[in-house]
């Protein structure tokens, strides 16, 4: 069923009555898969935004909130693209070399976490780095979700202006630290 137009009250081609959302009921992506893309989407962008992310009370105060921050958006946001890809083929991802490369390395990683000196510091690394395996493994399925949910070149526009965006700020960020250093008296 369509709905005949988008917002307000409105006839649907079956002739019942109908509160119409901003969003367009289709065929193939329903509310639900809407709103589904729209918190995947989002979740995304907020990853994006993790270089300005720093929490004082960790020891490690650039790279724990970073690490921490980062994985668990992208469980949640992993989550919801499962959803979304059960309920909607379209989103399921697309068979890519980038893909296969990426699957093959997270492979040959895990093989070789088996075989080096300390399989602990190997699949979970150390808080100085926040590396390992297990970092890994988020980062390749966070590249499935990416490129399974922006297909389009608008898309892929948007999300890198977004990404430049934060890079400016952070920049802007990283110039007024080293302004305040420099402007500061020696110490003797």
């Amino acid at each position: 069923m369509r709905w005949l137009h988008e917002g307000g009250l409105r006839r649907s081609t079956d002739g019942s009555l109908l509160f119409c959302f901003e969003m367009q009921a289709t065929d193939t992506k329903t509310y639900l898969d809407r709103v589904l893309l729209i918190v995947v989407r989002t979740g995304i962008y907020l990853v994006l935004v993790m270089p300005l992310v720093v929490t004082r009370d960790t020891f490690f105060p650039f790279i724990v909130g970073k690490a921490l921050y980062s994985r668990s958006l992208i469980e949640i946001v992993l989550g919801v693209w499962i959803l979304l890809a059960v309920r909607n083929a379209s989103y399921r991802p697309v068979r890519s070399w980038l893909l296969i490369a990426f699957a093959i390395y997270l492979g040959v990683s895990v093989l070789a976490s088996f075989t080096g000196v300390s399989l602990q510091r190997s699949l979970w690394s150390t808080y100085e780095r926040m590396q390992g395996v297990f970092d890994l493994a988020h980062w390749v399925a966070f590249t499935i979700v990416l490129t399974s949910v922006f297909r389009t070149s608008r898309d892929w526009l948007y999300l890198l202006n977004f990404n430049l965006l934060v890079s400016l700020v952070m920049g802007g960020y990283v110039n007024r630290c080293v302004n305040d250093i420099r402007r500061r008296p020696p110490q003797r």
